[in-house]
C-alpha cells in the first residue's frame, strides 16, 4: 500500500543463469497512468557471475489525488545482456495500492445558549469528508454527563450510530446533521454548559485532527 503523494522503491533482481559471466543493463516498461510516475534509479551495468544474481530498483510515485484502492501502474522489468544484446523481459508486476487516508472536519452550523431541562434541544453540525475514499463518521459528545441523552438525525434518518460519506466527486462529502440533547428535568438551574462535540473516522484515523472537534456553551434553564 501507498499514501497519495508518496513513492514506492520496488527492486527487482536479475539472475545469470549461463555458463559465464554476462553484463546486464536495466531497462523498464510500465502503463501510463495519469499523474503516476515510474523512475528508474541511477544504476550501473551489473556485471553478473554465473549462478549469481544482482538488482536494481524503480521508484514509483503515486499523485496527491490518488484515491482510496486506486492501482498503481504495472510496471515490467527488463534488461538489456551487452554480450549478446538479447533483452530479457520479466513478468509485468502491479503490486501498489492507494491507502485510504481518513480526514474528516466539523463545523458548528447552530447551537442553543440556553438548555431547557427535560426537554429536547437541538443543535446543528456539518461534517466534511475530505479524505481520498469513502468514511463513516462517528459522533460523540465526550464529556457530557452519563445522565443526557442525545441522538443525531439526517432528514429524519437516525445516524447516531455513524453518518456514511462519500468522496468528494460523488456529492454526498458534506452533510448537515441534526443533533438532539435531553438533560434530566431535575438538572440545577442556572448552570454554565461547555458542551464539546467530535467526529472520528469508523475505520482507522484522521489525518488531521485539529478539525475534529467544536464546543458551545448554554446555561441550564430554570
Amino acid at each position: 500500500y501507498i499514501d497519495a503523494g508518496q513513492s514506492k522503491d520496488i527492486t527487482f533482481r536479475i539472475w545469470n543463469n549461463a555458463s559465464r559471466i554476462d553484463i546486464f543493463r536495466p531497462h523498464i516498461d510500465y502503463t501510463d497512468i495519469t499523474g503516476w510516475s515510474v523512475e528508474l534509479l541511477n544504476t550501473p551495468d551489473l556485471a553478473i557471475s554465473p549462478g549469481s544474481s544482482s538488482t536494481y530498483t524503480v521508484r514509483v510515485s503515486a499523485p496527491i489525488t490518488a484515491q482510496a484502492d486506486d492501482m498503481g501502474p504495472i510496471v515490467s522489468p527488463k534488461a538489456m545482456s551487452l554480450r549478446s544484446s538479447e533483452i530479457i523481459t520479466g513478468d509485468g508486476w502491479q503490486g501498489l495500492r492507494v491507502n485510504s487516508l481518513h480526514d474528516l472536519s466539523l463545523q458548528l452550523v447552530d447551537s442553543p445558549t440556553t438548555l431547557t431541562p427535560g426537554v429536547p434541544m437541538m443543535l446543528s453540525i456539518e461534517i466534511t469528508n475530505n479524505g481520498n475514499g469513502p468514511a463513516t463518521a462517528i459522533i460523540d459528545l465526550p464529556w457530557s454527563p452519563s445522565t443526557w441523552v442525545w441522538w443525531a438525525l439526517i432528514d429524519g434518518v437516525n445516524v447516531t450510530d455513524g453518518v456514511p460519506l462519500s468522496v468528494s466527486y460523488d456529492l454526498e462529502n458534506v452533510k448537515t446533521i441534526d443533533v438532539w440533547l435531553i438533560m434530566p428535568s431535575l438538572e440545577a438551574p442556572g448552570e454554565f454548559h461547555e458542551i464539546t462535540i467530535s467526529v472520528q473516522p469508523e475505520d482507522g484515523n484522521d489525518t488531521n485532527t485539529s478539525d475534529n472537534s467544536v464546543m458551545f456553551e448554554a446555561i441550564t434553564e430554570t
